[in-house]
């Protein structure tokens, strides 16, 4: 894990400085568990964010980043919420302000989430 800071946004990924002057990719879809239209429904220019070293490709000089990895899966993340819970998510960038109620469902696979 790397801490780094989002120095530019492109519709397919962000590109974040891990320190000393090194760049990577964070490409969308190493983003987010959910499907996101952009890079910044997550992140704005100069966000520090927590960010794993996914590949580096020397030759090309290339280092490929995520951040999804760090989010960890549906059924550790459920067991921060209630059944009925109301979940308020505030964008720092726009201001807006969503509100979710979170249901648990019972399926034959299992349990699951459902918004």
């Amino acid at each position: 894990m790397s801490n780094g800071i989002v120095k530019n946004i492109r519709k397919f990924g962000a590109f974040i400085d891990i320190g000393g002057g090194i760049t990577g990719l964070l490409h969308i879809e190493d983003i987010s568990i959910s499907r996101i239209k952009s890079p910044e429904e997550r992140f704005f220019v100069g966000q520090k964010i927590n960010v794993m070293i996914k590949s580096i490709d020397p030759e090309n000089n290339r280092i490929v980043l995520s951040y999804k990895e760090l989010l960890g899966n549906w059924e550790e993340n459920i067991q921060d919420f209630q059944e009925k819970m109301i979940v308020d998510r505030h964008c720092e960038r726009s201001g807006f302000l969503q509100k979710w109620s979170f249901y648990r469902v019972k399926t034959k696979s299992g349990w699951t989430r459902r918004i």
